[in-house]
């Protein structure tokens, strides 16, 4: 899609790439997903959002993969056995409206990694603006045949 998604409105698992797109979501939504890849991959991810009043449109989310059971070897070739690997974010989202069509958003992320017996966990936020073009221009059915 070329990055499109950035721009997907009322969508709760949308806020995971642009924060803004948070502050067009309607009513209170959860969203789930998981997906099983190639060789024991699996990822997920669970949203949830919700007004807060005078706060505005608040998101928690978590998302991870878990990339299975790999096999280890040294330099040689000799195999040692296998080690997992993983990763996962937790996030809090903040969003309102700036401006007619205007949004901005906010996101803070806890984030663990880890492969085999080495794991590292850092902070990250995110902040989106999302401009939401009014919807000016006529279906073709509006449209005035042509002679």
């Amino acid at each position: 899609m070329a990055g499109s998604f950035v721009s997907v409105t009322n969508d709760p698992s949308a806020t995971f790439y642009n924060p803004a797109t948070l502050a067009t979501v309607k009513d209170r939504q959860a969203s789930f997903g998981y997906s099983k890849h190639l060789e024991g991959i699996n990822s997920g991810f669970a949203s949830y959002d919700q007004d807060v009043e005078g706060v505005g449109m608040m998101h928690a989310g978590v998302q991870y993969y878990n990339y299975g059971t790999l096999d280890e070897y040294d330099i040689k070739g000799d195999y040692l056995g296998t080690f997992g690997a993983s990763d996962m974010a937790l996030s809090v989202s903040l969003a309102r409206e700036l401006d007619e069509n205007l949004y901005y958003g906010v996101t803070a992320k806890f984030i663990h990694s880890s492969i085999a017996d080495v794991s590292s966990s850092g902070i990250a936020g995110d902040v989106g603006i999302l401009y939401v073009i009014p919807a000016t221009i006529r279906s073709r059915s509006e449209r005035a045949p042509r002679i």
